[in-house]
């Protein structure tokens, strides 16, 4: 059995075409704006292009905004939204070990489904936040702090770590304690995200039986591509037992 995990999805398109590649971390999925790599400006993916020739931002790489967000992939479920004026800077770009620093504005980091045995993990400054679990949080680098709309994420402040439950929001400093806060309907940064994930969600389309017994074979940790009703969505297929064998069925 194959178990699947219905990962992205693009614009409009015609022909249907099949691909299978490798998982990346650190892939830029989409920009709007103004948006620099390693100071290079950037533009936003064709729609058409293999997942081998999207950019990624290397190990010790800055991805920088002005006028300008950027979406960043960093595991199969998990994703990092870099707000305007912002700045990244990629530390290790593993599937079992992905780091990024912020070193100006604001991320969201919104993670569908935790990968088993992995870690997320940003640093501001000196601390540290670690994901491990599903969750949508917030890390803003001016001031430094953390904001937990779902999930929960681990906060690494002078070696003194904190849980941050959903709902609170904890400042980067010693002897700081998460307090309860209200978001914003306003918050333009956030509403963006979240079309961001829906239109990922919209084109999580399960593959037929037809198209399954077609990558039967598909070694682990590979994607499949496949187009379905004018979208382009990647699936992350893992090999979970041998075919004929019960196993787990496909999972959005």
């Amino acid at each position: 059995m194959i178990r699947y995990s219905i990962l992205l999805a693009f614009a409009v398109f015609a022909a249907a075409q099949q691909q299978v590649i490798t998982v990346r971390t650190g892939m830029v999925r989409y920009v709007e704006g103004a948006v620099l790599l390693a100071g290079e400006p950037l533009q936003s993916p064709d729609v058409d292009a293999p997942m081998t020739r999207l950019p990624a931002i290397a190990r010790d790489a800055v991805l920088r905004t002005r006028l300008g967000r950027a979406e960043i992939q960093m595991g199969p479920d998990s994703f990092v939204r870099l707000a305007e004026n912002g700045a990244v800077k990629m530390l290790a770009n593993r599937i079992d070990d992905a780091r990024l620093e912020l070193q100006s504005g604001s991320i969201l980091v919104d993670i569908a489904r935790a990968s088993a045995g992995g870690l997320m993990q940003i640093q501001v400054g000196e601390s540290v936040i670690n994901f491990r679990k599903d969750g949508l949080v917030r890390v803003d680098a001016n001031p430094a702090a953390v904001q937990v709309y779902d999930g929960d994420c681990e906060v690494v402040v002078n070696d003194l770590a904190t849980v941050v439950m959903s709902g609170r929001r904890m400042e980067l400093r010693e002897s700081a304690q998460p307090q309860v806060f209200v978001s914003s309907p306003s918050d333009a940064f956030l509403r963006w995200s979240g079309r961001r994930s829906a239109y990922l969600t919209l084109a999580g389309v399960i593959p037929s039986t037809a198209e399954r017994r077609q990558v039967i074979s598909v070694t682990e940790d590979l994607w499949w591509t496949y187009r379905y009703h004018g979208m382009k969505v990647y699936v992350r297929v893992e090999e979970t037992s041998r075919p004929g064998r019960s196993g787990r069925g496909p999972r959005r």
